[in-house]
Protein backbone atom coordinates (compact mmCIF):
# COMPACT_ATOMS: atom_id res chain seq x y z
CA UNK A 1 0.00 0.00 0.00
CA UNK A 2 2.51 2.46 1.00
CA UNK A 3 4.69 1.28 -2.40
CA UNK A 4 1.29 2.44 -4.30
CA UNK A 5 1.02 5.31 -2.26
CA UNK A 6 4.98 6.84 -2.69
CA UNK A 7 3.85 5.37 -6.90
CA UNK A 8 0.99 8.40 -7.19
CA UNK A 9 2.95 10.72 -5.62
CA UNK A 10 5.81 10.52 -7.82
CA UNK A 11 3.64 10.40 -10.99
CA UNK A 12 1.63 13.24 -9.36
CA UNK A 13 4.68 15.20 -9.20
CA UNK A 14 6.03 14.25 -12.49
CA UNK A 15 2.34 15.25 -14.30
CA UNK A 16 2.45 18.75 -12.52
CA UNK A 17 6.21 19.47 -13.22
CA UNK A 18 4.88 18.38 -16.55
CA UNK A 19 2.29 20.75 -17.18
CA UNK A 20 3.80 23.81 -15.80
CA UNK A 21 7.02 23.56 -17.80
CA UNK A 22 5.16 23.06 -20.96
CA UNK A 23 2.63 26.01 -20.09
CA UNK A 24 5.80 27.80 -19.51
CA UNK A 25 7.44 27.22 -23.15
CA UNK A 26 3.98 27.98 -24.44
CA UNK A 27 4.43 31.75 -22.98
CA UNK A 28 7.48 31.37 -24.93
CA UNK A 29 7.48 33.07 -28.32
CA UNK A 30 11.28 33.56 -30.48
CA UNK A 31 11.65 36.08 -32.33
CA UNK A 32 13.72 37.43 -35.25
CA UNK A 33 14.17 40.38 -36.80
CA UNK A 34 16.29 43.31 -38.99
CA UNK A 35 16.28 46.81 -38.77
CA UNK A 36 17.24 49.73 -40.78
CA UNK A 37 18.78 52.11 -38.52
CA UNK A 38 19.92 55.85 -38.33
CA UNK A 39 22.36 56.76 -35.42
CA UNK A 40 23.61 59.94 -34.70
CA UNK A 41 27.08 60.46 -33.09
CA UNK A 42 28.52 63.86 -33.20
CA UNK A 43 32.08 65.20 -31.98
CA UNK A 44 32.63 66.53 -29.16
CA UNK A 45 33.54 70.60 -29.53
CA UNK A 46 37.42 70.04 -28.96
CA UNK A 47 36.97 67.27 -32.16
CA UNK A 48 35.59 69.27 -34.05
CA UNK A 49 38.48 69.85 -36.62
CA UNK A 50 38.47 66.49 -37.48
CA UNK A 51 35.11 66.93 -38.69
CA UNK A 52 33.82 63.13 -38.38
CA UNK A 53 30.96 62.52 -39.99
CA UNK A 54 27.58 63.13 -37.89
CA UNK A 55 25.59 60.63 -39.37
CA UNK A 56 25.72 56.93 -39.50
CA UNK A 57 23.38 54.39 -41.40
CA UNK A 58 23.13 51.00 -40.97
CA UNK A 59 22.09 47.68 -40.42
CA UNK A 60 20.89 45.36 -37.65
CA UNK A 61 19.76 42.00 -36.77
CA UNK A 62 18.40 40.63 -34.06
CA UNK A 63 17.18 36.96 -32.37
CA UNK A 64 15.29 37.02 -28.98
CA UNK A 65 12.07 35.80 -27.28
CA UNK A 66 9.32 37.52 -25.75
CA UNK A 67 7.81 36.06 -22.12
CA UNK A 68 4.25 36.23 -21.78
CA UNK A 69 2.47 39.38 -22.61
CA UNK A 70 4.92 41.98 -20.96
CA UNK A 71 8.76 41.03 -20.73
CA UNK A 72 11.41 39.40 -23.68
CA UNK A 73 14.96 39.65 -23.99
CA UNK A 74 16.94 40.84 -27.71
CA UNK A 75 20.48 39.57 -29.03
CA UNK A 76 21.77 41.90 -31.84
CA UNK A 77 24.24 42.87 -34.18
CA UNK A 78 24.71 46.50 -35.22
CA UNK A 79 26.63 47.77 -37.87
CA UNK A 80 26.93 50.96 -40.07
CA UNK A 81 28.65 51.73 -43.48
CA UNK A 82 31.83 53.58 -43.44
CA UNK A 83 30.52 57.16 -43.53
CA UNK A 84 32.96 59.79 -44.83
CA UNK A 85 33.11 63.48 -44.14
CA UNK A 86 35.18 65.97 -46.22
CA UNK A 87 37.28 68.68 -44.57
CA UNK A 88 38.77 70.78 -47.41
CA UNK A 89 39.94 73.07 -45.35
CA UNK A 90 42.94 70.96 -43.28
CA UNK A 91 43.65 68.44 -46.71
CA UNK A 92 42.25 65.61 -45.63
CA UNK A 93 38.89 63.86 -44.91
CA UNK A 94 37.90 61.62 -42.12
CA UNK A 95 35.76 58.24 -42.61
CA UNK A 96 34.67 56.47 -39.46
CA UNK A 97 32.22 53.45 -38.81
CA UNK A 98 30.09 51.92 -35.86
CA UNK A 99 30.04 48.01 -35.61
CA UNK A 100 28.94 46.02 -32.53
CA UNK A 101 26.73 43.90 -30.34
CA UNK A 102 24.11 44.45 -27.68
CA UNK A 103 21.81 42.98 -24.99
CA UNK A 104 18.47 44.49 -24.24
CA UNK A 105 15.83 43.69 -21.78
CA UNK A 106 11.99 45.09 -23.12
CA UNK A 107 8.91 45.67 -21.37
CA UNK A 108 5.74 45.35 -23.62
CA UNK A 109 2.42 46.86 -22.89
CA UNK A 110 -0.18 45.89 -25.14
CA UNK A 111 -2.77 48.30 -26.15
CA UNK A 112 -6.38 46.80 -25.65
CA UNK A 113 -8.33 49.72 -27.69
CA UNK A 114 -5.96 49.00 -30.70
CA UNK A 115 -5.02 45.01 -30.78
CA UNK A 116 -3.10 44.89 -33.95
CA UNK A 117 -0.35 47.47 -31.64
CA UNK A 118 1.60 47.34 -28.61
CA UNK A 119 4.02 49.84 -27.20
CA UNK A 120 7.43 48.75 -25.62
CA UNK A 121 10.16 50.50 -23.95
CA UNK A 122 14.23 48.90 -23.40
CA UNK A 123 17.04 49.11 -21.33
CA UNK A 124 20.16 47.31 -22.39
CA UNK A 125 23.99 46.70 -22.26
CA UNK A 126 25.99 47.65 -25.73
CA UNK A 127 29.62 46.53 -27.11
CA UNK A 128 30.07 49.13 -29.85
CA UNK A 129 33.45 49.79 -31.68
CA UNK A 130 34.50 52.52 -33.89
CA UNK A 131 37.31 52.53 -36.82
CA UNK A 132 38.42 56.18 -38.07
CA UNK A 133 40.02 56.80 -41.17
CA UNK A 134 41.93 59.91 -42.11
CA UNK A 135 42.42 60.08 -46.10
CA UNK A 136 44.67 63.08 -47.80
CA UNK A 137 42.58 64.64 -50.71
CA UNK A 138 44.18 64.39 -53.50
CA UNK A 139 46.65 61.65 -53.14
CA UNK A 140 44.64 59.02 -52.11
CA UNK A 141 46.85 58.13 -49.20
CA UNK A 142 45.03 57.12 -45.80
CA UNK A 143 46.18 56.15 -42.34
CA UNK A 144 44.28 54.53 -39.77
CA UNK A 145 44.21 56.75 -36.73
CA UNK A 146 42.12 54.66 -34.18
CA UNK A 147 40.07 51.96 -33.56
CA UNK A 148 38.75 51.02 -30.69
CA UNK A 149 38.58 47.53 -29.00
CA UNK A 150 34.80 47.60 -28.13
CA UNK A 151 33.24 49.59 -25.21
CA UNK A 152 30.25 48.95 -23.05
CA UNK A 153 27.60 51.71 -23.96
CA UNK A 154 24.42 52.02 -21.96
CA UNK A 155 21.49 51.24 -24.63
CA UNK A 156 17.76 52.75 -24.34
CA UNK A 157 14.70 53.09 -26.24
CA UNK A 158 11.00 53.27 -26.68
CA UNK A 159 9.29 52.40 -29.69
CA UNK A 160 5.94 50.49 -30.98
CA UNK A 161 5.47 47.06 -32.93
CA UNK A 162 2.23 46.92 -35.34
CA UNK A 163 1.16 42.98 -35.80
CA UNK A 164 0.45 42.21 -39.75
CA UNK A 165 -0.63 38.84 -38.63
CA UNK A 166 -0.31 36.95 -35.65
CA UNK A 167 3.44 36.02 -36.65
CA UNK A 168 4.58 39.10 -38.83
CA UNK A 169 5.00 42.67 -37.44
CA UNK A 170 7.04 46.15 -37.88
CA UNK A 171 7.94 48.12 -35.21
CA UNK A 172 9.55 51.58 -34.72
CA UNK A 173 12.12 52.71 -32.31
CA UNK A 174 14.09 55.63 -30.95
CA UNK A 175 16.70 55.11 -28.52
CA UNK A 176 20.03 57.07 -26.47
CA UNK A 177 23.61 55.29 -26.58
CA UNK A 178 26.05 56.24 -23.95
CA UNK A 179 28.60 56.95 -26.91
CA UNK A 180 30.84 59.72 -24.88
CA UNK A 181 32.38 57.40 -23.10
CA UNK A 182 33.77 55.57 -26.36
CA UNK A 183 37.93 55.61 -26.20
CA UNK A 184 39.73 55.88 -29.38
CA UNK A 185 43.32 55.44 -29.04
CA UNK A 186 45.62 57.40 -31.82
CA UNK A 187 48.80 58.02 -32.88
CA UNK A 188 49.16 61.45 -32.40
CA UNK A 189 46.66 62.73 -29.35
CA UNK A 190 47.16 59.13 -27.41
CA UNK A 191 43.69 57.92 -25.98
CA UNK A 192 41.12 60.51 -26.54
CA UNK A 193 36.79 60.35 -26.08
CA UNK A 194 35.65 62.28 -29.34
CA UNK A 195 32.07 61.38 -29.47
CA UNK A 196 29.22 63.28 -27.85
CA UNK A 197 25.98 60.28 -26.58
CA UNK A 198 24.01 59.36 -29.71
CA UNK A 199 20.54 59.29 -30.64
CA UNK A 200 18.78 55.99 -33.08
CA UNK A 201 16.29 55.88 -35.03
CA UNK A 202 15.48 52.26 -36.35
CA UNK A 203 12.42 50.65 -38.06
CA UNK A 204 11.87 47.24 -39.55
CA UNK A 205 10.05 43.88 -39.35
CA UNK A 206 10.16 40.89 -37.47
CA UNK A 207 8.78 37.20 -37.15
CA UNK A 208 7.34 35.98 -33.94
CA UNK A 209 7.06 32.25 -33.83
Amino acid sequence: MKNLVKSLVVASALSVAGTASADMFDCVNPVVGIDYYQAWMRSKSDFRSINAPNSFPGLTVYVGAKFADCFGLELGYDTSVSNRARNSGQGFSTKVRRQGGHLDFIGYMPLDCFDCFELFGSIGWGWLQTRTTFTAIGSGNSVSVGGTRGNSVLRLGVGANYMFTECVGARLKLGYESTSGIRVPTTFLGTVRPFRDSFTLAAGIFARF
